[in-house]
């Protein structure tokens, strides 16, 4: 069901001149409602145009995206690389741009509302997932800093802070490109906040340290899954060293934990793993695939 208005926005957004010369004189509350028409129809420019020009304070893709009064499609599903794409280069060219019409206010981008689903609804059925998210934001990232070097950028761009909410996958492939990202965070207007992050195909030492610089201490969700050789005695170092107070959900690849291996020296190391697990109060989910714990689960479980 769709109402006059979306049908209204929906009609704007189909001529894409039309639309981009009109959004220096629509609404501040309408923005919302072209945005979801443009995705709708897979406008990628027009997705890059109301971004740049975003006008609010917050840019939630999920909240944009699902179910409002005026449009009751659920698009939160559609991981449309052409409009993904269109979205994160319009944030790049929206701390770039200088408006003399308002001061930016954009201060929170959300892009962990995404659905990665196996079956792409959307028209040109190609997806931009996670990993591809991850590798193009952290890419946006660092041309960023690289375009703000030039004399003629305005100088409120060094001023503007925006924090970017994202679900980070890094795999040994991105994993020099998103380091980069994250070290230098503090000098990119587009601060990456990592809210959950899956990590495949990783060394160790880089898991460690990549760990760390996601900002663990404000992380729900932690995924370390398929070719890291994650064992117990692994992650007893990795939980001793690294705070996780808002984790909510952890994921550890198969058979990280084997009970038929253990050794008198090593019964302490289950113990304390139980003990600095029950310490992280939020976490309310815990995946131990192929894991045997046979007898043990209570000193693990406590």
């Amino acid at each position: 069901m769709k109402t006059l208005r979306f049908i209204s926005a929906e009609a704007l957004v189909s001529d894409s001149q039309v639309a981009q010369k009109s959004l220096g004189c629509i609404a501040h509350n309408l923005y919302p409602l072209l945005f979801k028409a443009s995705y709708l129809q897979e406008q990628g420019e027009m997705v890059h145009d109301i971004v740049q020009a975003w006008p609010l304070a917050e840019l939630n893709i999920g909240k944009l995206l699902g179910k409002t009064a005026d449009c009751e499609e659920d698009l939160s599903n559609r991981a449309c690389a052409i409009c993904l794409q269109a979205y994160i280069t319009g944030l790049k060219d929206y701390v770039l741009s200088s408006s003399a019409t308002y001061a930016k206010r954009l201060k929170v981008v959300d892009l962990t509302g995404i659905k990665d689903v196996e079956i792409q609804p959307c028209k040109c059925k190609k997806t931009l997932g996670r990993w591809a998210r991850t590798e193009l934001l952290s890419r946006t990232c660092f041309d960023l800093l690289i375009e703000m070097q030039r004399s003629e950028v305005d100088p409120s761009v060094f001023s503007t802070s925006i924090d970017v909410l994202i679900n980070l996958f890094v795999t040994d492939r991105s994993y020099d490109l998103a380091v980069q990202t994250l070290l230098m965070r503090c000098h990119c207007p587009l601060k990456i906040r990592c809210v959950a992050f899956r990590a495949d195909s990783l060394a160790l030492r880089k898991l460690f340290y990549i760990i760390k610089l996601v900002q663990p201490e404000s992380l729900q969700k932690l995924e370390v899954v398929h070719n890291i050789h994650l064992k117990m005695e692994h992650l007893e170092i990795l939980l001793h060293n690294v705070s996780f107070p808002e984790l909510r959900s952890l994921a550890l690849p198969i058979r990280t934990f084997d009970v038929t291996r253990l050794t008198t020296e090593s019964e302490p190391v289950l113990a304390h793993i139980g003990e600095m697990l029950s310490r992280m109060t939020q976490l309310r989910e815990i995946s131990l695939p192929f894991s045997i714990l046979t007898g043990r689960i209570r000193r693990l479980l406590r």
